[in-house]
């Protein structure tokens, strides 16, 4: 993965690494893990958990959340829900899953095969592959599966389907809760990859424009937690201006004078392309700013951002 990352580097364009990643690190990753996946790395013995949240906390994840995090080029401490999010990438552990479902197909499909013998043999075992199959469909609501000895591709896709679904709400509860995740949680509406990772090809806007949308950025806002001791969120006033105001994203997009020059010259952009902008909210042109789909007002944003962040050096 390492030599795959150090030949593309952060130049290549985000889906072409994605894709990468997914044909060449990944299949890897989970090799024979329709066998291996049914185990707890830890105890080495059968999982009994099947909870989205148990799942995603897998150590099988920590490649995939390694490589999420150097696509936007953004610290270990940034929020691992923000990230993904902004990819729109699943966890392995739905791969995983379905892997081993297909398996379970597979030795259905060939009922005078040794493999069958093996798992007729441990259909009356509480601690075993073929018991890991069937908790794990009793979990996802198919226990008719089990009972049927019959599973196909449809059941197989609906299934998929609904494990993302269940990240997917997973994934917008931790958000919600997530203190760091402020602005985010109003920014982001849909699991996706965000259209401005493929607009920006400028890899340094599109890492400061990633790290203002999940708050893994350097402003007061969220360099006070790690003051020792922690500044109250009330104390982490802009260190750039006199107004003794809490740097939040908003102030450093539409109020801090330090600015002033570069972001007249940003709206005057987006007050041409969108006439009501004027009339916006502070927090309001925030968001617009920041989840705008619009190619020329996310490059005239990333420009922003990137010249604002020079000038705090």
């Amino acid at each position: 993965m390492f030599s795959l990352i150090k030949y593309t580097g952060h130049q290549c364009n985000i889906n072409t690494s994605i894709n990468l990643f997914d044909r060449i690190v990944k299949p890897i990753c989970l090799y024979s893990s329709e066998i291996w996946g049914t185990l707890d790395l830890k105890s080495k013995k059968f999982r009994h958990s099947h909870t989205v949240e148990d799942l995603y906390k897998s150590p099988y994840e920590n490649v995939l959340k390694t490589h999420n995090r150097y696509l936007l080029n953004v610290h270990k401490k940034s929020s691992t829900m923000g990230v993904m999010g902004e990819l729109g990438r699943y966890p392995f552990q739905i791969e995983i899953i379905i892997s081993i479902l297909k398996y379970w197909k597979h030795i259905l499909n060939n009922p005078n095969s040794l493999l069958s013998a093996a798992y007729q043999i441990q259909l009356n075992g509480n601690l075993s592959w073929v018991s890991f199959v069937k908790d794990l469909l009793n979990h996802l609501g198919y226990n008719s599966l089990w009972e049927k000895q019959q599973v196909d591709e449809t059941n197989i896709s609906e299934i998929k389907a609904k494990l993302k679904l269940s990240f997917v709400k997973f994934w917008e509860s931790e958000t919600i809760k997530s203190n760091k995740l402020n602005l985010y949680k109003d920014l982001k509406t849909n699991f996706c990859l965000e259209p401005y990772l493929t607009i920006l090809k400028n890899p340094s806007q599109r890492k400061l424009f990633t790290q203002l949308r999940i708050s893994a950025h350097n402003l007061k806002i969220e360099r006070g937690r790690y003051c020792k001791p922690p500044l109250i969120r009330e104390e982490r006033f802009c260190e750039f201006c006199n107004d003794r105001k809490v740097e939040t994203e908003c102030h450093f997009l539409m109020e801090c004078p330090k600015y002033v020059e570069e972001r007249l010259e940003m709206t005057n952009i987006i007050s041409q392309l969108v006439p009501n902008f004027s009339n916006l909210s502070l927090y309001s042109k925030v968001l617009y700013i920041l989840s705008c789909e619009d190619t020329v007002i996310i490059k005239t944003a990333a420009k922003y951002i990137e010249q604002g962040m020079m000038a705090r050096m």
